[in-house]
């Protein structure tokens, strides 16, 4: 049976790691910077719940560089570069225990359904009684973060037998590129870049367009997560934000629902505080998150939404890779590593 398990950010959140843009903003707006970000810093600074997606924001703020389009190359390169040296410095912190995690990890993909409710649980267990080779998972990564924290885990142990059933490690694969390769930052299309005569210029598509450049880098990342998606069985997303500037991605989702009558399962990040809730909550949570997941791929179309909602099952409460770290070890982790970066750039 072949699992892929499609990663967002949520998953190094999740670790304890301090990896989301708010984390970045509080670095990256005391950093030095050229002249031509001052306008970006701006907005972050009075308006942050504005720019909760850095990618789309972006292209949104096109408009406001009018025809200077080599100020805003310099801004959205050095924005880019910035945001890889803090994943960089992020990504060297040292996660502890990764053995034992590492074996968690892989039985839970390997006991999935047991986080489903009863009634889910039941269709899903019908659902894989057709399906070959069930007790023998193939899985494969398809990881929308540019940090190497799923690679550790699976250097320290690659597969987990819980007879009858196995789980072997296949491989990762990084959507936008990685730290050591150079990110992969921007939009989903021209579309999103809210200047117009930006969208034609050749040198700001290939900075920040994210399928032509993948079509440029010519490492074939594109094709492999297309294929991850198109021959799963079973997806599992975990942490992931349905972000417009990946539209691709979820196109690429719905089509293999339809064509091979994939089923999803949806793990969305949650806070430790969202987790304890009254049972009546919990029903109506799954539900919105289901519907949610429905209207998302489906673009809004009411039909397509009703034929992917039977084949969504939201992770009860979202036990999944719950490793244990709690809110006070990730406030200490994210005070050493932000602290950390600031000596490192003589911030501090």
């Amino acid at each position: 049976m072949n699992v892929t398990l499609i990663l967002g950010n949520g998953f190094d959140l999740n670790m304890g790691l301090p990896t989301s843009y708010s984390d970045f903003y509080k670095y990256y707006l005391q950093v030095d910077s050229p002249k031509s970000t001052n306008l970006i810093k701006e907005e972050i600074g009075e308006k942050p719940q504005t720019w909760a997606d850095l990618e789309k924001s972006m292209g949104e703020i096109s408009k406001q560089y009018g025809q200077d389009s080599d100020a805003y190359i310099e801004a959205f390169e050095n924005v880019r570069d910035e945001l890889a040296k803090y994943l960089s410095a992020v990504d060297e912190y040292e996660i502890l225990d990764m053995e034992k995690l590492s074996v968690h990890f892989l039985r839970d993909i390997l006991d999935v359904d047991r986080f489903l409710d009863n009634k889910p649980k039941q269709e899903y267990r019908e659902f894989l009684q057709g399906l070959n080779s069930i007790d023998d998972v193939e899985l494969t990564v398809v990881n929308f973060n540019y940090t190497t924290t799923i690679e550790k885990l699976m250097k320290v142990k690659n597969e987990y037998a819980m007879p009858p059933k196995k789980v072997t490690f296949h491989e990762v694969i990084h959507v936008h590129q990685n730290l050591d390769t150079g990110i992969l930052m921007g939009v989903n299309d021209v579309s999103q870049i809210s200047n117009e005569a930006y969208a034609k210029e050749f040198a700001i598509r290939a900075r920040m367009v994210k399928p032509f450049i993948n079509e440029m880098f010519a490492a074939g990342n594109d094709y492999k997560c297309h294929d991850a998606i198109s021959d799963a069985d079973v997806v599992i997303l975990f942490g992931t934000s349905f972000g417009e500037t990946d539209e691709i991605w979820w196109e690429c989702l719905k089509n293999a629902v339809f064509n091979r009558n994939v089923r999803i399962i949806y793990a969305p990040y949650e806070k430790e505080a969202a987790k304890h809730l009254h049972e009546s909550n919990v029903i109506l949570k799954n539900y919105y998150f289901k519907d949610t997941l429905a209207k998302r791929l489906s673009r809004g179309n009411p039909m397509v939404a009703q034929d992917l909602y039977g084949r969504i099952y939201p992770i009860r409460n979202n036990h999944l890779f719950e490793f244990g770290f709690t809110r006070e070890n990730s406030d200490l982790a994210r005070t050493k590593i932000i602290s950390k970066i600031m000596k490192r750039t003589s911030l501090s």
